[in-house]
């Protein structure tokens, strides 16, 4: 969090100035000062029994494809082969495998595929009339009664060959309740859009270190929300108020957390009443131990204990917040 102004000599400015963590325990103050690492998403949770995968791939449960140990499974999106080519990839990128590490790169960490959005009827991420996989098992089974194998055990269907009415198992983590949330999580969990806000911050704050607010802040302006400069985007508790002034509905249940919810930790013990940090909650990682993945200013899509000590050594979640509809 960001200590206030009136509450600390000048002096000290330069080394309490705080996005996040100042004047708290050497373990929290290490937590908020870590560098930006990688990562990578998930596009729709459920069993992973219930989907299929073609014999010598298996479900990587994080962005939600199909891969062995070398290559992913497509055919895949128009925006990802177009990147694909540009990239230099040539006739290769219409091909139905990719490298792995390649494939997981361009894919990036939102809730779908790049190039594609989740499509409500069907469950799936779609773009256009093209839906994509790995698809449900039963799924696969009812295209076989009309298409051959050949189609129906690849990645990318016609979005008519899905059963009217049999949409997938809902994804634990819920549909995002509000648009914006929406917004916000589409965008600031695809790398490239991260790497934009990093550099915006850079220019302005200068640092990754105690910068949560100002990560933050700025991910919601890029999408649209005026957030204002000063207090707001240096001070978790300044945000917290702004947002919740705008009709933001804050929960402290983990259980009702969705993607694109916007978390607050408990309170730096050093300043009470002011939340020690503040990220974008992703996606359950392990629900039953509380560790989930986030995007903040530690990293891209990083695991965080967003209820007790699960893992990681960071400061629980207080609350979060989401905005109206």
């Amino acid at each position: 969090m960001f200590v206030p102004r009136t509450l600390i000599p000048i002096a000290f400015l330069s080394t309490l100035i705080a996005g996040c963590g100042a004047a708290i325990s050497p373990a929290e103050l290490g937590e908020e000062a870590d560098a930006v690492t990688g990562g990578a998403g998930r596009a729709f949770a459920a069993r992973d029994a219930d989907f299929y995968c073609p014999a010598g791939t298996t479900l990587v449960s994080g962005p939600h494809v199909c891969a062995s140990s070398t290559e992913v499974v497509g055919p895949f999106p128009k925006a990802m082969i177009a990147a694909c080519k540009r990239a230099g990839g040539g006739s290769a990128c219409d091909g139905a495998r990719w490298a792995r590490g390649f494939a997981l790169d361009l894919r990036g960490g939102g809730q779908c595929p790049a190039g594609t959005t989740l499509d409500a009827a069907t469950g799936y991420c779609a773009d256009g009339n093209d839906i994509f996989g790995p698809f449900l098992k039963t799924h696969v089974e009812r295209c076989k009664q009309t298409s051959s194998p050949a189609v129906c055990e690849t990645m990318r269907w016609d979005r008519r060959v899905v059963p009217r009415g049999a949409t997938p198992p809902p994804d634990p983590n819920g549909p995002v309740a509000s648009a914006f949330n929406q917004k916000l999580v589409d965008y600031y969990a695809q790398r490239a859009n991260y790497d934009r806000v990093y550099d915006d911050v850079m220019g302005w704050f200068g640092t990754t270190k105690n910068a949560c607010v100002a990560f933050m802040s700025t991910a919601m302006r890029q999408v649209g929300l005026a957030v204002p400069k000063g207090d707001t985007s240096l001070v978790t508790l300044d945000l917290s108020r702004w947002l919740e002034g705008r009709g933001w509905t804050r929960s402290r249940s983990a259980d009702a957390l969705r993607p694109g919810d916007v978390v607050f930790s408990e309170d730096d013990p050093s300043w009470p009443g002011y939340p020690a940090h503040v990220f974008l909650f992703h996606s359950w990682v392990d629900r039953a131990a509380g560790i989930g993945k986030v995007v903040d200013n530690q990293g891209f899509l990083i695991d965080r204990n967003i209820v007790g000590y699960g893992c990681c050594g960071k400061t629980p979640m207080a609350y979060f917040l989401r905005a109206p509809n």
